[in-house]
């Protein structure tokens, strides 16, 4: 995976170094050849920004949470800053032990000229940083980059600030003082002609950079305030995941299709056998009673039939099958073969199974103490048991 870093100017001028995973330069260029960027395979970008209207602020705020913090910022800043804050996008930092956090407050024409910029190119961004970061240093050490028209001065890690040459360097002995800088190294990529020591005590370390492309190959910078956040946060490329897996969601939502078809195709089929077994039981029905008028309503007919047919007793098959069974395992010489019951004559026939001829009178008259009217019928000897039918003819 190609990993895209790049500098932005003022001016827009973008300078650029791709990197492969294990973090090998694979490429390189400037505003000449930007457009080269749309022809690379990139997978995502860190981006760095310079304007002199970016603004840096160190406030002590008292502990909370981040979101409480966030939300204090804008009313701490109200005292220190002219300008409208509304036309500024506020990225804050984690609270540090000392109580302090650093504020980088970007114009919004700033930050719309990057948003245009990522649009334009269809980069994929996760995250833009104030140039000063990548002049990462010791707590008491100053970095100066001169870079064309402007340059950047960062103080330790503290404070950061870009403007032109002459305004820096008219700060920089304060500046060294008011956040203690013992040393001093200056980056440029041209030569200078500067009295360091009419701005300073301290002399600085020249260090040449042939490009600002420079400070990208091997770049030591900190993760602090990125500006992509808030109504700046990326959003998620909807358009380019479709376009990356429409294969596979094709043959998804194929699948789907036809599934519901399917399923659609067996519910046709069921109705049509439901609609059969319909037309079957209707002509089924007028076909045994024969003396329906086969013009009336059939649901009707029906359940004017039902209402007809006689009712089983409470004390039915059931509740009688139930009460015999107790009095039966009662014996173990007895067992039932078959049951079965005539609704319409409420009869209950019972074929048991006997040890010898004494336990039928045994069972018949405990079934008579039962509450049962008991006829026995015929029996016979099958091996060395008896079988015998009982009939219960009514409930007492």
């Amino acid at each position: 995976m190609n990993h895209l870093f790049f500098i932005l100017s003022p001016d827009l001028d973008i300078f650029w170094v791709i990197k492969d995973e294990r973090g090998k330069v694979i490429h390189q260029g400037s505003k000449k050849n930007q457009d080269e960027l749309g022809m690379l395979n990139i997978n995502s970008a860190t981006g760095f920004v310079y304007n002199p209207l970016i603004l840096n602020k160190i406030l002590n705020v008292p502990p909370g949470k981040p979101k409480d913090i966030e939300a204090s910022v804008p009313f701490i800043l109200e005292d220190q800053i002219l300008n409208n804050l509304e036309k500024f996008h506020l990225v804050v930092s984690d609270r540090e032990d000392i109580g302090q956090v650093k504020v980088t407050l970007v114009p919004e024409i700033v930050m719309d000229q990057i948003n245009a910029y990522i649009l334009k190119n269809e980069i994929n961004i996760t995250s833009i940083f104030n140039f000063s970061n990548l002049l990462h240093c010791k707590p008491s050490e100053g970095i100066l980059s001169i870079l064309d028209k402007y340059a950047i001065i960062n103080f330790g890690n503290k404070w950061s600030w870009c403007s032109d040459l002459e305004s820096i360097l008219g700060l920089l002995d304060k500046g060294f003082k008011e956040f203690d800088i013992t040393s001093f190294k200056v980056y440029t990529n041209k030569e200078v002609d500067v009295d360091w020591l009419r701005y300073s005590e301290i002399f600085p370390e020249i260090i040449n950079k042939r490009s600002q492309e420079d400070y990208l190959i091997d770049p030591t910078s900190n993760k602090q305030n990125n500006f992509l956040q808030g109504r700046y946060q990326p959003k998620i490329e909807w358009k380019k995941y479709l376009t990356l897996w429409r294969y596979p969601i094709a043959a998804l939502m194929l699948l789907i299709v036809i599934h519901f078809f399917q399923l659609s195709l067996k519910i046709f089929q069921n109705n049509l056998i439901a609609s059969e077994l319909n037309v079957k039981a209707e002509g089924s029905f007028y076909q045994v009673f024969d003396n329906t008028d086969q013009n009336s309503n059939f649901k009707l007919a029906l359940q004017n039939k039902i209402k007809e047919t006689p009712r089983l007793s409470k004390n039915s098959f059931l509740s009688t099958f139930s009460r015999i069974s107790q009095v039966i395992n009662l014996n173990e010489n007895i067992s039932i073969n078959s049951v079965s019951f005539n609704a319409e004559k409420d009869l209950f026939l019972l074929e048991v199974e006997l040890a010898s001829f004494e336990d039928i009178d045994s069972l018949k008259s405990v079934l008579d103490q039962s509450g049962f009217e008991v006829k026995v019928g015929p029996q016979k000897r099958s091996g060395s048991s008896i079988l015998s039918e009982m009939f219960i003819t009514k409930l007492q």
